[in-house]
């Protein structure tokens, strides 16, 4: 059953920076999931009111979504569908995922592997972090297109805008590191969530 494979894949994830699975199973021919409440909107609400964010808030909530993945991945687990909707702000400002194994939902939070029914992984998330952190500092998603296939082929085959001439104040390395995170071969990429978290964590030490 789909839905116990998911919560139990959310259960195995204990982080500050992921929502916690308290408890799932079955009663009767109702199935259930006790999840933590987490007080707050989802970043794709938040970016509705604040447009675009500064270097600096954007490279803190994405630290704190890399975390989570690192977590994640040293555990073997894909999320497998970063976006803004699944990402939590709480009151105090930390963010946390959520909808772990769900699989990927429109063409315009897909991956190229995703597109093209490749298999997932760690890089996977590291690819749809990047497209959230573009949408955070530019206001616009990295692809757009009047269907969902127009996207998808957008992800497989073109290189995004650069984020410096949708956004001046963004610095060069912080640039270079989202472009990273969207190349289109896996490998190219931060390998996992940790290895992403070290790069951004670096701007501060620069």
């Amino acid at each position: 059953m789909r839905f116990l494979e998911e919560a139990r894949t959310a259960f195995s994830l204990q982080h500050p920076n992921i929502v916690a699975v308290y408890d799932f199973g079955r009663t009767g021919s109702m199935y259930f999931r006790v999840m933590e409440l987490v007080e707050g909107i989802d970043l794709c609400h938040y970016l509705r009111s604040q447009r675009v964010l500064t270097s600096s808030q954007a490279v803190a909530l994405a630290y704190e979504v890399a975390l989570g993945l690192g977590a994640a991945h040293r555990r073997g687990v894909v999320h497998s569908n970063v976006k803004s909707h699944n990402i939590l702000l709480d009151p105090t400002g930390s963010m946390k995922l959520t909808d772990f194994g769900r699989g990927w939902g429109p063409f315009l939070s897909a991956t190229p592997e995703q597109a093209q029914g490749e298999p997932i992984t760690p890089a996977t998330d590291v690819y749809a972090l990047g497209c959230v952190m573009y949408e955070m500092l530019t206001g616009c998603i990295p692809f757009n297109g009047d269907t969902p296939v127009a996207v998808a082929m957008q992800h497989i085959q073109d290189a995004p805008t650069p984020l410096r001439q949708l956004n001046l104040n963004i610095p060069p390395v912080l640039e270079e590191i989202i472009l990273r995170c969207l190349e289109k071969v896996p490998e190219m990429r931060f390998g996992n969530g940790e290895l992403l978290a070290h790069a951004l964590a670096s701007l501060d030490e620069a």
